[in-house]
């Protein structure tokens, strides 16, 4: 970075308070005043700048920045998710963050680079918890549901009917679509939020309404007997498609 210029947080501080709600818009503002302290391409200058949303505190979509109708992951399974980075790789800070990604090739789709522009979570929180610094913030997010309890049917026609086959997700429906990308055949019929308080007592009811037949499949004959017991005892999710 050039001396010449404010550093990071002050620029970045600065034109927040702008409120200008476009690149185009901050260069034609820096055109008209010529500011010393702001470069005009702070893109080129900064190697902390992550994005023009997070420089402008936009939510546009930039090419090659933050698509607009990209579907994140659910915050509390994105702050599960990047605690565990965190912690594997000795991040810090947002720096080290958004230089982490930078260089990951496999970032999951769904994970945001700058989570503080995509999501309206993340004010109240901020980057100790995203980053899970400190043993409040890993609680906090331990504290969380995300565990999900999901009854599914089969589209295959070697698969007898009346066969279902029950999965659990315990960071949420990012894990939950990676498992059915890899059982094409399987649908979703019933989402529940787990309760593990709860857990012998379901498991009692699946007992008694089904049998298992091994290779994770369990035969069901009367189902929505078993689904009036679970509805009674759980909370139903809805449904996603998959």
């Amino acid at each position: 970075m050039s001396n010449k210029y404010a550093p990071w947080n002050t620029a970045r501080q600065a034109a927040l308070e702008l409120s200008l709600q476009s690149k185009s818009a901050y260069i034609k503002w820096h055109k008209e005043i010529k500011p010393t302290y702001l470069p005009r391409y702070p893109d080129k200058v900064y190697d902390e700048f992550v994005s023009w949303n997070d420089f402008l505190g936009t939510q546009n979509a930039f090419r090659g920045n933050i698509e607009k109708d990209r579907l994140w992951r659910p915050y509390w399974e994105a702050v599960k998710w990047a605690q565990s980075i965190a912690s594997q790789f000795d991040l810090d800070s947002r720096v080290d963050w958004v230089d982490w990604c930078k260089t990951e090739k496999n970032l999951p789709i769904d994970i945001p680079l700058a989570p503080d522009v995509v999501y309206a979570e993340f004010k109240g929180n901020g980057w100790p918890v995203w980053l899970g610094k400190d043993v409040r913030s890993k609680l906090k997010a331990m504290g969380v549901q995300t565990h999900l309890f999901v009854i599914c049917s089969h589209e295959n026609l070697s698969v007898p009917g009346n066969y279902y086959t029950i999965m659990h997700a315990k960071l949420g429906i990012s894990e939950l679509k990676e498992k059915l990308s890899k059982h094409k055949d399987m649908r979703i019929y019933r989402i529940y939020d787990w309760d593990e308080k709860l857990s012998d007592q379901v498991n009692k009811m699946i007992e008694a309404y089904s049998k298992d037949m091994g290779d994770n499949k369990l035969f069901i004959p009367d189902l929505n007997s078993l689904l009036f017991e679970l509805d009674c005892t759980l909370t139903w999710v809805p449904k996603l498609r998959n």
